[in-house]
């Protein structure tokens, strides 16, 4: 299956590659993402970008992961601060259920693949910039 920008105009493929970098770029820590495993218990962890999110998911207490889950905290910061709206989809996906450690499996594996779906429509000489 061929990906979308080999099907859309210059200017949505244009388009498209900046919506791409804008989600992979680096936020201020004020903007970055905040892990705590309760309310007012800080892990001392923050991701400031999307590679930096899915190497925190690693190793962040699995209280912290399922914490952040039940309240939807990522789906929010995805969503408001990176402009993820397809990947804050995904992940409001994850079933709650399932036990601590398999949410931070299924939420890795989701991120991941959700990276490099994007590093893969970017142009050749932006993909290195972003990793």
């Amino acid at each position: 299956m061929s990906s979308p920008t080999h099907r859309m105009p210059d200017t949505k493929r244009l388009e498209w590659n900046v919506e791409i970098v804008e989600i992979l770029r680096t936020v201020p820590y004020e903007k970055g993402f905040h892990f705590y495993s309760a309310l007012g218990n800080f892990s001392g962890e923050t991701a400031t970008s999307l590679d930096d999110f899915e190497k925190k998911l690693q190793v962040v207490s699995a209280d912290s992961v399922n914490f952040h889950l039940q309240r939807g905290d990522f789906q929010k910061w995805i969503e408001d601060t990176l402009g993820d709206r397809e990947l804050a989809k995904r992940v409001s996906l994850v079933k709650l259920t399932l036990p601590v450690e398999n949410l931070r499996k299924e939420l890795l594996a989701i991120v991941q693949t959700r990276i490099t779906e994007l590093r893969r429509e970017l142009p050749h000489q932006l993909r290195h910039t972003h990793s």
